[in-house]
């Protein structure tokens, strides 16, 4: 059962995705920018720990720290 899930996205990289789906795979309606989100993370939650990318890891916790300074994350 799928549910509701909200994040911020920098709008050049929505519109590159978005771009680049739609010239692999062709035009839909809606929802395939967020077929591809939920297929990178079922392809990452099914990577076991101590073969996930280490430069992807880095990655993540790079793209956090900028957010959290960004946004002024609150750590509730």
């Amino acid at each position: 059962m799928k549910t509701l899930f909200n994040f911020y996205i920098d709008e050049d990289v929505k519109l590159q995705a978005t771009n680049k789906i739609t010239r692999l795979k062709g035009s839909e309606n809606k929802g395939q920018l967020a077929s591809l989100i939920r297929v990178l993370l079922k392809q990452f939650v099914s990577i076991p720990d101590e073969q996930t990318d280490k430069n992807l890891i880095k990655a993540i916790e790079l793209e956090y720290q900028l957010t959290t300074k960004g946004n002024k994350r609150s750590k509730m």
